[in-house]
């Protein structure tokens, strides 16, 4: 039904480059004690997040990726439409902005959060370019075509999960791999008031689950720091 919406061909992805200071193989030994111990939800580590995404193929794999460079709640990205996507050009770079409309998963939305968007910036190249060419490619020119083929949730979360446990990964969903965007952000030190902000957190307390990922860093974390 849906197969001439999109005439979007997903390009190759580029080679992962791990050079980024992490120490992931540290982080994943201790990870379990976390999610046991200190009450995270479940996440993926950048590299099995790549190795997810690099088993996966179609719009399924689209909007997964979406999510984890978005941060967004599988209804939020589902419902993506083109006019949520701003493109420019920042030095020869192509750069973009994902606007998305906060969306709750559980409960009634309150009238104060109908309205409530929070813009995302794409900053890597290539990821900002393949968004504006499946932009290019969208039959019509209505600025409410949606981003993805329709799908359902189900649909969607079957086919991430049925990947993670080919590839003997912790349980994944979609929501999984939001956690894993916030859980990403923490690791590369990004400011919890930012990372509150890019997730849509109405309340601080949402985002603070995440920073005991740095529990186990607490030592590194005080590394060059003066008292004298």
């Amino acid at each position: 039904m849906h197969t001439d919406l999109h005439r979007y061909q997903v390009p190759a992805r580029p080679t992962l480059n791990l050079d980024d200071g992490i120490d992931w193989h540290f982080h994943g030994q201790y990870r379990q004690t976390l999610i046991t111990e200190k009450n995270l939800p479940n996440y993926l580590l950048l590299p099995e997040v790549n190795k997810l995404l690099d088993n996966m193929s179609g719009e399924h794999f689209s909007r997964a990726e979406f999510i984890w460079r978005t941060g967004a709640r599988i209804s939020e990205a589902l419902a993506i439409k083109k006019q949520a996507l701003t493109f420019y050009e920042e030095r020869g770079e192509q750069r973009a902005i994902v606007t998305l409309r906060t969306l709750k998963q559980r409960g009634k939305p309150k009238a104060t959060d109908i309205d409530r968007t929070r813009d995302i910036p794409i900053r890597d190249h290539d990821y900002a370019l393949t968004l504006k060419r499946r932009i290019d490619t969208l039959p019509g020119r209505s600025r409410e075509t949606p981003l993805f083929i329709p799908c359902s949730r189900q649909a969607f979360d079957n086919a991430i999960r049925s990947t993670a446990d080919k590839l003997n990964l912790m349980p994944t969903s979609a929501h999984v791999l939001r956690h894993s965007f916030a859980c990403n952000l923490v690791l590369h030190r990004r400011d919890v008031f930012l990372i509150q902000r890019l997730m849509g957190h109405k309340r601080i307390e949402s985002t603070l689950i995440y920073m005991q990922l740095l529990d186990i860093d607490m030592a590194f974390l005080l590394d060059g720091v003066q008292f004298r």
